[in-house]
Order: structure tokens, then sequence, then C-alpha cells
């Protein structure tokens, strides 16, 4: 539910916005960023997205985002800056994080079914119990990252570099990690 106290202009007002059935404040402010890359739509206007939007929010400071369980599906997080953000339970299935940062991020029990997280910095991030099925991961950077029990199903690690990264319970079927620096990395 959103309310508007002003006409609309050619920028979104914050002050004139007031979204009163989410609680979650760093959910409204994804939804007001990403509204602005909606095109022809008057929903817009309000940081209102429709169900067919695509987020789209390339290159935005997002860091310490809290959106636990947030529904972002084939969102377009190139090169977003999102260190500690908090995307537990998440469901991102087939969105664009190529190149983003996600240093210390928490994406326990994620949805990352299909991502594309090429040269992604996943630097201590916990990815405990993810789904990564199918994931690109060419050349990310998963040092110390904490993969226990993630499926990684099909996922592309070419040049991916796991150096101390925790891999216990780990489903790694159809995954080629022979020529990847796992040097330190628990995969048992």
């Amino acid at each position: 539910v959103a309310q508007a106290t002003g006409e609309p202009s050619a920028k979104p007002a914050k002050k004139n916005l007031v979204i009163a059935s989410d609680k979650n404040e760093d959910l409204c402010l994804l939804h007001r960023k990403a509204a602005k890359n909606v095109k022809n739509s008057w929903l817009a206007w309000f940081g209102i997205l429709p169900a067919e939007a695509q987020i789209i929010l390339v290159k935005e400071d997002l860091i310490a985002l809290r959106l636990a369980g947030a529904r972002l599906p084939e969102a377009d997080l190139t090169e977003a800056r999102l260190i500690a953000a908090c995307l537990s339970k998440s469901n991102l299935i087939r969105a664009n994080l190529t190149g983003a940062d996600l240093t210390k991020a928490d994406l326990a029990e994620a949805q990352l079914i299909k991502a594309i997280l090429v040269r992604a910095d996943l630097t201590r991030a916990n990815l405990s119990g993810a789904d990564l099925t199918g994931a690109v991961l060419i050349q990310a950077d998963l040092t110390g990252a904490n993969l226990k029990g993630c499926d990684l199903t099909g996922a592309d690690l070419s040049g991916a570099i796991l150096v101390a990264t925790d891999l216990t319970g780990a489903k790694l079927n159809g995954v080629d990690i022979s020529s990847i620096d796992t040097t330190l990395a628990k995969l048992a």
C-alpha cells in the first residue's frame, strides 16, 4: 500500500513516499532504487514494482542491506556493493551478480539457482545450505567462504578461488575442482 502527497515529478521524492505494508526499511529502499529503473510504469513513481518488473540495481551501493527472505529472481545486481548484506533465504534465481562485492554477505539457504556470479567477491561470505545448482562462478573469489551443505551441482567454478573455503557436506556433482586453488579448503 502506498500513499503519495504530491504530484509525480521527474524524480520520486522520498519525503512523499509512505509504504505502510512493509516494516522492512531496507526492502523499501531497495524497491525505491529499483523503481527508478522500471520504464513505462506509473507504479514506479511511487516506488511500487509491478510483479513482472525486473529489479535493476547495477553498481548500486547496498552495503549492510537487510533483505532476508527477499524475492529477487532475475535481478540485475551487476557490480553492486552488497558488503555484509543479509540475503539469507532470499530468492536470487537467475540473478546477475557479475562483479558484485558480497564480502561477508549472509546468503545462507539462499536460492542462487543458475545465478551469474562471474568475478564476484564472496570473500568470507556465508553460503551455508545455499542452492547454487547450475550457478556460474567463473573467477569468483570464495576465499574463507562458508559453503557447508550447499548444492553446487553443475556449477561452473572455472578459475574460482577456494582458498580456506569450507565445503563440508557440499554437493559437487558435475563440478570439476581439479584445477582450482583449494589451499586449506575443507572438502570432507
